[in-house]
């Protein structure tokens, strides 16, 4: 039953990913808090929460004034953020040492 869940929990995940990542992409300038990326994406808050990570760990979005969320490259000039793919969901593992 929990695998279940996790998969469920991932593919939700993995669908969202592409969809958040396109609006940062679609509007120059966004800037969104968690909440407010969660009522638009129409996405639950655990799974907001996850792919904002996701993406902040990716380096396509940085978060700025304590949470909110904007793409890295509108943000300090660089070019981290320009070119997100998507990467299957636990698929970069890190290791503690």
């Amino acid at each position: 039953m929990v695998d279940a869940v996790n998969s469920e929990s991932t593919a939700g995940i993995a669908t969202a990913l592409p969809q958040v990542a396109g609006l940062f992409r679609e509007m120059p300038g966004l800037r969104l808090t968690e909440t407010q990326a969660a009522r638009l994406c129409a996405l639950d808050s655990r799974t907001c929460h996850a792919v904002l990570a996701h993406l902040v760990a990716s380096g396509f979005l940085v978060e700025i004034r304590g949470a909110v969320f904007a793409r890295a490259s509108e943000v300090d000039g660089s070019s981290r953020g320009a070119g997100f793919r998507p990467e299957p969901v636990g698929a970069r593992k890190r290791s503690r040492g």
